[in-house]
Formats: structure tokens, C-alpha cells, sequence
């Protein structure tokens, strides 16, 4: 908009030099009108001029009547031809007459002052013209450089509005999906539900029906047969139980006998076995005696291999993987980065080619996963215990699809407890890229079995990660790979989509 309105006065001050042009033409055409009359009733007086259009030279500007020129003292010089032909009209109107003569030698001499203060007026317009079109020249080259940079700022929004809207469909994309799923789902689930509801129905019916029938039937039965077998049933149980219990008399003898015997047997096995157990309870005391020594330097072995480990890769000199100490957790493996600026640093992640997924549950994201000469995760209870009781820095590469790299420090960085959803703590930010993460400060880890953002909805449902997500987020570098890889630049107002970052951590101690 500005920039028309520059358009639109530039082209008005051309206009108006072109008609100071046109004016000055017309009034030297208006002086040369003057000057005819006195060429035709005098001899032409030639004097030498200077060109106002030319640095050098002198000439003729229309024919034989010349512009009486300007000198630098502002005086006109008559060459020695004029002069003689003045004094021979002013010889010939002595002869005529005297007086009439002098007359029109004086209106000659106003004339031809008249007409060098006009020359030299027309040169400095005409000066002063060239000096505007010289400045409008200038004036032009600075408004086509601005377009320039106009189109090119124009050209950056439209790109940046281009890579929103993406961002905006594919986003909808996925919740469009995940819609038609779950609708699909519940649907299904109601369509089961009232196919088991109408054959559990059946079956109830079913069963009332086979139950009545049972019922009356054995209601029947009972009344019929009831009486007519109550006598002769208790015969028979009398005669029962009488050969019962004589099978059980003759049965107890006999297992009497078997146990007598069995249980001596077994006493001369047990004695037997005691007085083995005891000449191997005897060996087998030096055994453990042995063993709970050989535990005991082995415990004491391992604890002081441990307090040698380093906390960090404070010290390492190449890239690699090494075991650390970590408090309350022991022996742990990280890949230390000995190449960038402000380290040794250890790499609690790393993405680059999308091998691996990070749509990971809440217990996976607590222990870590992946693998350390890849991509991976090093967890969040590694991270809360390494930055719990030392001074943590942070800091993050990051590439992005057009291969520019952008980096992001933090000078303190800790991650709270699995009681505070390892929520996130960050302050004074440094480097090229613009501070993103800030906006998450205080918020816990969210997954999508665990939401702990601020949303109505699961962030981490939606963009398929893991992180310290709000509402949702400013940066998100555990999203899905390429697509959701995200971190807003203030800087240049626009979204920056990474194929490559990773974060890193140090000691930051004074």
C-alpha cells in the first residue's frame, strides 16, 4: 500500500518537470520572437556563446541569430567583425540620422541585456532540471529496489502461509481419520452390544422355560413314586450301609497292616537320610561360608567400579558410547557428543531418518527406548536424576527441510519427579533460533495413555508423540517424524519443519 502511494507521487513530480520543461521551451521560443524584429531591421551580430547543454564549445542554436553568451564574469564580448559592422550602421545612421541612429543603438544595447539575462535564466531552470530528472533517476532505482524487497517479503508469506495451510490439513487430516475410527468403532460396538443383548434374551427365555419344565416334572415324579419307593429305599440303605461297614472293617485291617509296616520302612529311610544330611550340612557350611565371601568382595568390587564411573562425558575426547553413574540408578549407558560448542555434552536424543517411532506409551517414555547409535529416547527418569541435585544447561540442534540449521541453549534445564509428571523446567535462552519452549515451562510429561496437558483434548493423540505439550504446543521434537516435527521461529513468524534434531545436556557449574 505504501509503496503505490510512492508510486503514485513519483509519477506526479514526473509530471510536473515535464510541464516545467514544456515552459521552459515556450519561453525561449517567446524569446527568439523577440529577437526577430531586430534581425530584420539590423545587420545579424555575431558573438561567441556558450552551449548551456554542453560543457565545451560554441554555436549556433538556430541559424544565423546566436543566444549572446555568459561568461564567467556575467559580460558579453563582441568579436572584432561585430564591432566594425557597428560602427558602420552607426556611421551610415550618423549620415541619415544622428539622433534617430543612437536611438535604436540604445534599444539594441537594452535588447541584447534583456536577452542575456533571459539566457542565462533558461540555463539555470534548465540546470535545475536536469538536476530533478537526475534525482528522479535515483528516485526510481530506490522504489524498484524496494518493490524488490517487497515481492520477496511477499514471496516469504505466501510461502510461510503455504507450509500453515499443510500443517492445518494435514493436522485435520488425522483427526478427520481418527473420527471415522472411533466412529466406526462405536458403532460396531453398538451393533455387538445389541446382538448379545437380544441372544442373551433368548437364552434367559430359554432357560425359564427348560426350568419350569424341569420343575413339574420332578414335582410329579416325586408325588407318584414318593410313596411307593420310601419303604423299600430304606431297606436297602439298611442293607448297605451293613456291607459297607463290613468292607471298611476288613479295608481298615488291612491298610493298619500296610501303614505298620510302611512306617517302619520309612523310619529306617529317615534315619538313614538325617545322618546324610548332616555330613552334607556339614561340607556345605564351608561351601557358603565360601560363597558368602566371594559375594561379599564381589558387592564391594562392584560398588567401587561404580563410584569410578564418570557422572558425565566431562572428560571423553571422541564420540562414542560410555557408562556413567547415575544416582539411584546405577550403571547407565549415553552416547557422549565431544563436536559441538559448549560440551562434552550427553545426547538424551537424537532424530534424523524416522526409524524410529516416537507415539510411544507413558512407560516406555520413563525408561527410554531406541537404540544409541540411532534415534532414541533416554528417559525421563534418567533425565529427572541427572538434573535433580546438578546444574543442568540444555541445548538443541536442529535442521530443517531446506538444510538451514538452527540451534537453541538453555542455561538451566530439569525435568521433576514421576510425582510431578516430570514436568519441565527451563530459563535464559540463547541462539539463532527463537525461544520456543519457554511456553512449556511447568507443564508434565503428556503421552497417550497419560494426558497431562492443558488442553480439552490429548495433544499427544493428536500429533502422535510424547512431550511437555500445553495447548497444544510452540515446539514439539518428539511428534510424528518430518510432519510433526516442529519449533516456531519468532523471528521470522513462521513454523520451521525439522527432518533432524537433537537435544543435549551438560553440567553448568560455576
Amino acid at each position: 500500500m505504501f509503496a503505490d502511494v510512492r508510486d503514485i507521487k513519483r509519477i506526479n513530480r514526473e509530471r510536473r518537470n515535464l510541464h516545467n520543461k514544456r515552459n521552459c521551451q515556450k519561453e525561449g521560443d517567446q524569446i527568439l520572437a523577440n529577437i526577430g524584429p531586430i534581425r530584420n531591421e539590423n545587420k545579424p551580430v555575431v558573438v561567441t556563446t556558450i552551449n548551456p547543454w554542453s560543457e565545451e564549445g560554441s554555436g549556433d542554436l538556430l541559424g544565423e541569430a546566436l543566444f549572446p553568451a555568459i561568461t564567467p564574469k556575467n559580460e558579453v564580448h563582441l568579436t572584432g567583425e561585430s564591432q566594425k559592422e557597428t560602427g558602420k550602421a552607426v556611421a551610415v545612421s550618423n549620415n541619415i540620422n544622428g539622433n534617430e541612429a543612437n536611438e535604436k543603438i540604445l534599444n539594441l544595447s537594452k535588447q541584447m541585456h534583456m536577452v542575456q539575462k533571459q539566457t542565462h535564466l533558461i540555463q539555470e531552470r534548465c540546470i535545475e532540471l536536469i538536476n530533478n530528472v537526475t534525482d528522479d533517476v535515483k528516485s526510481y532505482t530506490a522504489l524498484l529496489d524496494n518493490l524488490q524487497d517487497d515481492l520477496s517479503s511477499l514471496w516469504k508469506r505466501v510461502v510461510k502461509v503455504d507450509f500453515n495451510a499443510a500443517q492445518s490439513q494435514a493436522a485435520l487430516d488425522v483427526l478427520e481419520r481418527d473420527w471415522i475410527e472411533d466412529r466406526k468403532s462405536i458403532n460396531n460396538l453398538q451393533n455387538g452390544s445389541n446382538a448379545i443383548l437380544v441372544e442373551l434374551n433368548e437364552h434367559s427365555k430359554r432357560l425359564l422355560a427348560l426350568e419350569m419344565q424341569t420343575t413339574n416334572l420332578t414335582l410329579q415324579r416325586c408325588q407318584n413314586d414318593g410313596e411307593t419307593y420310601k419303604s423299600h429305599l430304606q431297606i436297602q440303605n439298611m442293607d448297605l450301609r451293613l456291607t459297607q461297614i463290613d468292607h471298611r472293617i476288613d479295608e481298615s485291617l488291612k491298610l493298619y497292616e500296610n501303614h505298620r509296616k510302611s512306617n517302619e520302612n520309612i523310619f529306617r529311610s529317615y534315619r538313614d537320610a538325617l545322618a546324610n544330611i548332616a555330613r552334607k550340612t556339614h561340607n556345605m557350611s564351608g561351601e557358603i561360608l565360601s560363597l558368602t565371601n566371594t559375594e561379599t568382595n564381589m558387592r564391594l568390587d562392584i560398588d567401587k567400579f561404580v563410584k569410578q564411573l564418570p557422572k558425565d562425558c566431562a572428560k571423553e575426547k571422541t564420540n562414542g558410547i560410555i557408562l556413567i553413574e547415575v544416582p539411584s540408578l546405577g550403571p547407565l549407558e549415553v552416547f557422549c557428543d565431544t563436536t559441538s560448542d559448549g560440551g562434552p555434552w550427553i545426547t538424551v536424543q537424537r532424530r534424523f531418518n524416522g526409524s524410529e517411532s516416537f507415539f510411544r506409551d507413558w512407560a516406555e517414555y520413563r525408561n527410554g527406548f531406541g537404540d544409541l547409535k540411532g534415534e532414541f529416547w533416554l528417559g525421563n527418569k534418567a533425565l529427572h536424576l541427572l538434573t535433580r541435585k546438578r546444574r543442568m544447561k540444555l541445548h538443541i540442534d536442529m535442521w530443517d527441510i531446506q538444510d538451514r540449521s538452527f540451534y537453541a541453549e538453555y542455561e538451566t534445564f530439569r525435568i521433576r519427579s514421576e510425582l510431578d509428571q516430570y514436568a519441565i523446567e527451563i530459563s535464559n535462552h540463547s541462539g539463532n533460533a527463537s525461544d520456543a519452549l519457554t511456553s512449556h515451562v511447568g507443564m508434565g510429561f503428556s503421552t497417550f495413555d497419560k494426558d497431562n496437558d492443558a488442553s480439552s483434548a490429548n495433544c499427544a493423540v493428536h500429533h502422535t508423540g510424547g512431550w511437555w505439550y500445553q495447548h497444544c504446543h510452540r515446539a514439539d521434537l518428539n511428534g510424528r517424524y518430518s510432519l510433526g516435527m516442529t519449533w516456531y521461529d519468532e523471528y521470522s513468524q513462521e513454523w520451521l519443519q525439522l527432518v533432524r534434531v537433537e537435544m543435549k545436556i551438560a553440567p553448568n557449574e560455576f
